[in-house]
């Protein structure tokens, strides 16, 4: 929790989102829960309340250091400087399965 507030992930499938909250639930700083409806279904982690206490509140914006092309310089796509070429939902190259 690098900046002490809550995260909302993107949309992820149920079997996805359990992952996410069995992976976190041992993390004794941060607890997890569901949000949306059908497809729209995200998981927000947030700080627990001893963390908060221990660490104080959100870091302000102001405070925080400046990544030179926004989130980190990755497009979607997962290559520098953009251009596809994204492992896609399967986590596979190349499309679906074939025989």
């Amino acid at each position: 929790m690098r900046y002490r507030e809550s995260i909302e992930l993107d949309p992820m499938i149920p079997s996805e989102r359990r992952i996410v909250h069995l992976t976190l639930a041992a993390h004794e700083f941060v607890t997890t829960h569901s949000e949306g409806e059908g497809d729209n279904r995200r998981v927000i982690v947030e700080p627990t309340a001893d963390f908060v206490a221990q660490h104080g509140g959100p870091v302000p914006r102001a405070e925080r250091p400046v990544a030179p092309g926004g989130r980190g310089g990755f497009s979607r796509g997962g290559r520098p400087g953009g251009g596809g070429g994204g492992r896609g939902r399967s986590g596979f190259g190349g499309g679906g399965y074939r025989r």
